[in-house]
């Protein structure tokens, strides 16, 4: 399955949860985020695991965590994010890629592009 990784050195990377080995050996824990949960008319779940005792701020996480785990609707997340973060995808069915395209929607559709 192809997911994004955000670096805390602003590098944003494609990557195989099945191949990549800093992935696979990282001590981690998983959020879902509440929004968006449809786009092209599929429901989705974001999965946004971060690096357990990660020591680098992480940027471009924190702004992304913030804008998308908490509603519109309910109070502010200000949740500072360190280390590495990979975020993945599902729906109904089961894991599904999520690719740069993905990634560049959600930043298009939040209002939040980041580069």
């Amino acid at each position: 399955m192809i997911g994004i990784r955000i670096k805390s050195n602003k590098e944003i990377s494609e990557f195989n949860t099945e191949t990549d080995k800093e992935y696979m050996e990282m001590d981690k824990d998983g959020y879902a985020l509440a929004v968006p949960d449809r786009w092209e008319h599929r429901k989705f779940k974001l999965s946004f695991v971060v690096e357990n005792y990660g020591s680098d701020f992480n940027i471009l996480a924190t702004e992304w965590f913030n804008a998308l785990y908490t509603p519109m609707y309910s109070s502010t997340t200000n949740q500072a994010i360190y280390g590495n973060v990979y975020i993945l995808n599902e729906d109904e069915n089961g894991p599904v890629d999520f690719e740069f395209e993905d990634f560049n929607y959600i930043n298009y559709i939040t209002h939040r592009i980041i580069k």
